[in-house]
This record gives C-alpha cells, sequence and structure tokens, in this order.
C-alpha cells in the first residue's frame, strides 16, 4: 500500500531593501530605490539564462556565492514582478528509493516562488514562499542585491507578528540547530547543523508559560542575548551542553488563536513570521503557480502595503 503524500503548509514570508548612510554629522539617512534602478533590476532577472544543473558555470555560481538560480521572472503591472527560484540543499546523505544512496556533495534544488514590489516610498518589497519549513529567502535577498548598485548601503529588513500577537503564542516545539562538534546530549555527539527539538512531555508541564516567559522576550533582540536564553534551557533541560556561539539558529513553533505559527529567533534575516496562505499542490508536492501568485499577491496589497505605505 502506498504511503500517503505529506501534505506541507504553504506560507509566505515578507521583507523589504532600502539604503542607509550616514550624513557628513554622522546622522543616519534613510532612502529608497528609484524606478529606474527597479525596473533595471527587474529586466535583469528576467534576462537571466537557466543554468545546466551539471554545467561548470552552474557549480560556481553555487559554490562561491551565497546566490540561488531565478527562473521565469514576469512583470505583472510597473510595482510588481513575480517569478520562480531554487533553494540549495547540500552537505548530507540520504537514501531515495528511486535513485539510491545520494552522496552529501551533490546538490538537491527545491522550486519557490517570490514576487517584488517597488513602494511609493522607494522601498523594495520582497515576499517569497516557504513549503513547510523549507525556503532561502537569506540566499534569494543575496541574490537580488547583486543587481542593484551600490549594495553596500542596502539593508534589509523583516516583517513579523509584533510583540502584542507574541504574547498569544502558545508553544508546541522548540527548534534548535547546533552549528558546530561541540555539545554533548547525553551519550550523543552533535555535529555541524545538528537539530534539537524539545516539547511538552506531559500534561502537567508548563512547556508553554517556559517557552513564554524565557525564549519570546528575547525575539528581535540582540543575537547573543537569544543564545543565552537558549543555552541555559538547553542546559536544564539536560538535552545539550553546548557554547552560546554555537547555537546557530532557534526557531518557536506554536498556534496564534488556532492558526499555525513560525518564529525564528535568530540572524535578521530569519526573523520574518511565515504567514499561512492557501494553493493547492501539483503532483510533484509543489504549490501551483497561479494559486500561489494570487495568494501571495493578495497578501502584499491587503496586509503588508496597506499597513506600511501611505498609499
Amino acid at each position: 500500500m502506498a504511503r500517503k503524500r505529506k501534505k506541507e503548509a504553504i506560507s509566505v514570508t515578507f521583507h523589504y531593501l532600502d539604503r542607509q548612510t550616514t550624513n557628513e554629522d554622522d546622522e543616519l539617512v534613510i532612502s529608497g530605490f528609484t524606478a529606474d534602478e527597479y525596473n533595471a533590476l527587474v529586466e535583469k532577472l528576467k534576462s537571466l539564462p537557466k543554468l545546466d544543473i551539471h554545467s561548470e558555470e552552474f557549480m560556481k555560481l553555487i559554490r562561491s556565492t551565497n546566490r540561488v538560480p531565478i527562473e521565469d521572472v514576469e512583470t505583472l503591472n510597473d510595482d510588481i514582478c513575480f517569478g520562480l527560484y531554487k533553494g540549495v540543499y547540500t552537505g548530507h546523505s540520504y537514501d531515495n528509493t528511486e535513485k539510491g544512496k545520494i552522496s552529501a556533495d551533490s546538490m538537491n534544488l527545491r522550486p519557490f516562488y517570490f514576487l517584488m514590489y517597488l513602494s511609493s516610498t522607494g522601498r523594495i518589497y520582497i515576499g517569497t514562499q516557504y513549503l513547510g519549513h523549507y525556503g532561502s529567502y537569506v540566499e534569494l535577498r543575496e541574490t537580488i542585491k547583486a543587481f542593484l548598485p551600490d549594495k553596500k548601503s542596502i539593508a534589509a529588513h523583516s516583517f513579523r507578528l509584533d510583540s502584542f500577537a507574541m504574547q498569544n503564542l502558545v508553544a508546541k516545539e522548540v527548534r534548535v540547530r547546533i552549528s558546530k562538534t561541540k555539545g554533548k546530549a547525553s551519550d550523543n555527539v552533535f555535529d555541524e547543523g545538528a537539530l534539537v527539538a524539545f516539547r511538552k512531555t506531559n500534561r502537567d508541564d508548563d512547556f508553554e508559560g517556559e517557552v513564554a516567559k524565557r525564549l519570546l522576550p528575547f525575539m528581535g533582540t540582540d543575537k547573543e542575548k537569544v543564545q543565552k536564553a537558549v543555552q541555559v534551557i538547553l542546559k536544564e533541560s539536560k538535552l545539550v551542553d553546548v557554547n552560546d556561539e554555537d547555537i546557530a539558529d532557534c526557531m518557536i513553533i506554536g498556534e496564534v488563536n488556532g492558526q499555525r505559527k513560525t518564529v525564528f529567533m535568530m540572524e535578521p534575516g530569519l526573523f520574518a513570521t511565515q504567514f499561512p496562505i492557501v494553493a493547492a499542490l501539483n503532483l510533484d508536492g509543489h504549490p501551483v503557480y497561479s494559486e500561489t501568485k494570487k495568494a501571495m499577491v493578495s497578501y502584499l496589497t491587503d496586509n503588508i502595503i496597506s499597513k506600511k505605505e501611505d498609499a
């Protein structure tokens, strides 16, 4: 009997780029992008060729840069474009029922959709689709920045649920990624990239309250503060004894008013909340193009632009 295919949640995160410089009085100056800069960026992305994944050019792009392949970019109107990029996953082997063992050196590409929008204030908004916990916003952002002038002045910002909404988060699970082989959990030694997960163990366990009291207050603060808070909880849980700096990432999975939410606690590029959208999955298990495009554009206009832009 065939195993039932797992249906992953489809979501989208939103971010924007602007320029931040200082004047002669060392005061922060925030500015946007011009229509000419945005249009040149869109045309560049539209002109990118599809790369042969077996070619040296493709391997060089992936191994020597923090960038991703971008394909099939279309202009929806003067201000919005929509396209596809491929997140690259590598570094661990696994067994595949059709292909046998997939080596750790192989590169596995997953398709994701994205959009860009130039606002009246000159911000370039970026929306990127996730499937479950898979998605590659940081690499997408770096690819987009690579085609903009004066890259050093570009600052990136991400949208996440505000602190008031977070007070209503009911935590279900906390996942921590360890970056080096310095931690031990009982008799286990964690390699680089290992994932440690902990959740409620029994009905009387105040897991939700502990997360709300000891982790959530640090969301959006300095990375070091988040690392320290996570390290203390891990040590008390006897899950892992690890240096603060070895904690590479932490995410809290829970519910807000009955809706599933994933909150990333660390790294500026990963502060964004994954907002759920509705779209069907195709036979390959990926979101249908037309439905995903409609849902992402609708969320952008109804929930992001309307709240962040005057127009």
